[in-house]
């Protein structure tokens, strides 16, 4: 709340909207003097004990069930929080991210798309791309399994269910999508005809499909370049050439 003071209003009609809208006021002022680890006055000693707990379990990457650990709470000055309460701050907190994202992005955005498999498990990053004021952004929308255990399906049909599913969170659907980036495979070229946008294949990808064609002809050279590289042992000298030869082979 903001009101401008003037010589005329006087400090009564300053102080008013105070009492009406914050009736609690003196005890909120009070409750923050007490709490000297916040920057801020006005923080109350609930909400930096919630953020501490919230900034240590997402910085390391623990755990939510963690902080009712014996050894966590033995060692640490800070208030005891549960499980369940952790859990629920964090959410609210994420849903508040995703309604600033939403408020952020234009309506037709372009969705990047880049995945990583770690212990057969397959993790995939939505990014969604726009262009503010002439030049390209992008903000990172979901980094989730795409699929889990029970699931069978590994088709196209799971990228394009799994946008279905995450974009709702930032109020746009897949009709928003004008483009999809990501590596030119027969995924995601499916997944484009799907959304029926067009794709946009990352440069450095095309470039290794380039330089694989340009080398085909010279294939049997460069296996023979491949084998004697492993036998001899390198020189400093020959260091950089051999790495080349080595790259160019298994590109």
């Amino acid at each position: 709340m903001r009101k401008q003071w003037s010589l005329q209003t006087g400090y009564s009609n300053l102080f008013d909207p105070v009492i009406k809208r914050h009736p609690d006021f003196v005890a909120t002022v009070l409750a923050s003097v007490t709490n000297n680890a916040t920057l801020v006055g006005f923080i109350d000693h609930k909400s930096q004990t919630v953020f501490c707990w919230i900034d240590w379990t997402t910085t390391c990457n623990l755990p939510f069930s963690w902080c009712e650990d014996g050894t966590v709470t033995k060692y640490t000055t800070l208030a005891r929080i549960s499980t369940e309460a952790l859990l629920k701050y964090a959410t609210l907190v994420v849903r508040e991210i995703e309604i600033f994202i939403g408020l952020v992005i234009p309506v037709k955005i372009g969705i990047m798309l880049d995945g990583c498999t770690f212990k057969s498990e397959h993790v995939l990053a939505v990014f969604a791309v726009f262009e503010p004021d002439r030049r390209v952004d992008k903000v990172l929308l979901a980094f989730a399994p795409l699929i889990y255990d029970d699931a069978t399906d590994h088709t196209a049909a799971s990228p394009v269910k799994f946008l279905k599913g995450i974009l709702p969170y930032f109020n746009r659907d897949v009709t928003d999508i004008i483009y999809l980036v990501g590596d030119n495979c027969t995924v995601n070229r499916k997944g484009a005809d799907l959304l029926e946008v067009p794709l946009v294949v990352y440069a450095s990808h095309g470039l290794n499909l380039t330089a694989q064609l340009f080398m085909a002809d010279h294939a049997s050279q460069l296996d023979k370049l491949q084998s004697g590289a492993q036998v001899a042992k390198p020189q400093p000298s020959g260091k950089a050439l051999v790495s080349f030869v080595l790259i160019g082979s298994n590109s």
